[in-house]
Parts: structure tokens; sequence; C-alpha cells
């Protein structure tokens, strides 16, 4: 079995509409344990599916919807703050 590292990376390799046929011989494993394999990525939560395409069996991955998008700042509309730390390790010592 694969762990969940691996699952993310095949999801990863696997292209939105190629034949089943195809994505096997490129795996270097039978059609039967390709379906597998997709069914097991189904199962963990991925969004991916076998579907009809005329006569061929197409993988279809759906698009996954990003909750954030990471922005940018400009460097020029950024501020700089200075800041100076002072500090006194005999403070509150009696002498």
């Amino acid at each position: 079995m694969y762990n969940e590292e691996e699952y993310k990376r095949l999801f990863k390799v696997i292209k939105n509409g190629v034949e089943l046929n195809t994505l096997a011989l490129e795996l270097n494993l039978k059609t039967v344990e390709v379906s597998g394999l997709i069914e097991a990525l189904k199962i963990r939560g991925y969004d991916i599916d076998l579907r009809v395409k005329g006569d061929k069996i197409v993988v279809y991955k759906k698009n996954i919807v990003r909750t954030t998008k990471h922005i940018k700042p400009e460097i020029e509309s950024l501020n700089h703050i200075k800041l100076c730390l002072l500090s006194d390790t005999h403070l509150c010592t009696k002498e």
C-alpha cells in the first residue's frame, strides 16, 4: 500500500483528461490496478473520477478551489520600523 505522500504525488502526476490505458502504460501497471488507485484516491478525499468519453475511459480531475491567495506586497509600499532593544541583566539586584 501507499502512504499519504505517495498518494499526493500520484494525484499531481495524473493529468486531467488522460485516457486510462495511456495512464496504465505510463505507470507500468494494469488498467485494473490504475482504476483501483483512482478509487483509493477518491476514498482519501481527492476529487478524481473515471468517466466514459465515447469508447474510451478518461480520468477526470475536478478543479481544486483555492480558499486563500497569497499576495506579495510591493517592497516600496512597506513601512520600515527601526527597533532598539536594551537589556540589563543587573536590573532589580540588591547590593
